[in-house]
This record gives structure tokens, sequence and C-alpha cells, in this order.
């Protein structure tokens, strides 16, 4: 066995036994998140829905836009798998919010 066969083993490994501890995490906190890029202004959030009407994972990705000396814009993107749909309707959506320097809302994106 090589030690490239040794390393990759041990990643496969290590990413089966912490898929039930990210469940885990999933189930006792109802969400798990994380940010990233500059300034951390770039989000994920995988989280749990539970309604009466719906039940499922969601996920909302938020990445930045246009990048200028006035304005962030930022869109964001909500993925919805659900095992119960009371309306059986596609609750998928993508918006774009503008913020100032400041952070204050200055609407949706041009």
């Amino acid at each position: 066995m090589t030690r490239t066969g040794i390393v990759l083993g041990c990643l496969a490994w290590l990413l089966v036994v912490s898929l039930p501890a990210a469940a885990l995490v999933l189930f006792a906190t109802g969400e798990i998140a994380w940010r990233r890029g500059p300034l951390g202004l770039e989000t994920d959030r995988l989280f749990l829905v539970r309604e009466p009407a719906y039940a499922g994972l969601a996920l909302e990705t938020t990445r930045l836009n246009d990048t200028n000396a006035a304005a962030v814009c930022a869109t964001t993107t909500m993925t919805y798998w659900l095992w119960r749909n009371a309306e059986d309707a596609n609750p998928n959506i993508t918006y774009c919010q503008c913020f100032d320097r400041l952070g204050a809302p200055l609407g949706a994106c041009p």
C-alpha cells in the first residue's frame, strides 16, 4: 500500500465518522452555520425546517456580488429539501440585497 492510499483511506474514514457527529449537532441545535470570505460576509447555513405544514432541511447561502466604494451587494439563495410540503409548491428562492459601507440596507440589487 502506498502512502497516498493510506492518506486517502484515512480521509475517507474521517469523513464517514464525522457524518453522524454533524447530524447530531444539526438535530441538537437545529442548524450548522459558518462564515467565510472577506470580512466573513459570505455565509452558509444548514438548518432544520420544523413547521406544522413543512418538514425537511434547508440550505441558505449568501455570496457577495458587486462590491464598489459605495455599496456591497449580496445574493442569498434558499434551497429546501422537504419531506412534508403541504402546498406542493417550490419554495426555493434567490434574492439580492445591497448595503452601504456601514451596513444600512439600500434595497434590492440594481
